[in-house]
């Protein structure tokens, strides 16, 4: 996977977290599958539930996923990806700025199949036992 470019802003006097990131290959988020191509996520600091948005190129609103804050030690990739065998890779947490504060992205229980059967796997969290793929900017 490849990304670009990291950056925060301020807009309108409300401290904004922004990144764009260039994705070469579809990526999965719990509302949608992003095809590959270039998005900005972004959180606005001066609401209580971290929701983070993503628009597409072009600025249109393509997802929004309540998040859970998360941390880690010392500063990494802008975003945490689980990439299982054969399935498109799922964002499991985004780091504004490659810092070290981030958002775990919620995903749903796995619904069942006509047969019964889990139709896919809840990813496990970022940082779990299950090491995922991390991809960004490094400083």
């Amino acid at each position: 996977m490849l990304f670009t470019l990291a950056f925060v802003a301020s807009v309108n006097g409300q401290q904004k977290e922004s990144t764009r990131l260039t994705f070469d290959q579809p990526v999965r988020l719990p509302t949608v599958t992003l095809p590959a191509g270039s998005y900005t996520f972004e959180r606005q600091k001066d609401f209580g539930i971290p929701v983070v948005t993503v628009f597409d190129a072009s600025g249109r609103q393509v997802s929004r996923n309540t998040t859970k804050s998360i941390t880690r030690s010392g500063n990494g990739e802008s975003i945490v990806l689980q990439s299982p065998a054969g399935a498109t890779a799922t964002i499991a947490a985004w780091y504004p700025g490659s810092g070290s504060a981030g958002y775990e992205f919620i995903y749903g229980q796995a619904t069942p199949n006509a047969d019964g059967e889990p139709a896919a796997e809840k990813p496990q969290p970022a940082g779990g036992e299950h090491a995922p793929t991390a991809i960004g900017h490094k400083p």
